[in-house]
């Protein structure tokens, strides 16, 4: 579920956790809001409110230079641009 209604929400990733899989993170797009943020077992954890986001994707590599070593990015229809986010030490994504 998401905060908006209708055919909001769209288009899950998941982020895998490199030291403990059970705090692995799902994202997933509210078409009208922004990014929102849950963990495995549903529980919305975060809603980043930074436009009409949509196709969300996850890339983790050791070569990607921050705290996760992630990239997390989605189209964003309101500034008509690629939103860019990470996931920081305490297991938080932050936008970019």
């Amino acid at each position: 579920a998401v905060r908006a209604f209708g055919d909001a929400a769209d288009d899950p990733a998941i982020w895998v956790n490199p030291h403990n899989a059970a705090k692995s993170l799902i994202l997933g797009t509210d078409k009208r809001r922004g990014l929102m943020v849950y963990d495995l077992a549903g529980k919305e954890l975060q809603a980043l409110e930074t436009g009409r986001l949509n196709n969300v994707d996850v890339r983790q590599h050791a070569s990607i230079n921050n705290a996760s070593n992630t990239w997390i990015t989605a189209s964003n229809r309101t500034h008509n641009s690629i939103s860019v986010y990470s996931v920081d030490t305490h297991n938080q994504v932050q936008y970019l």
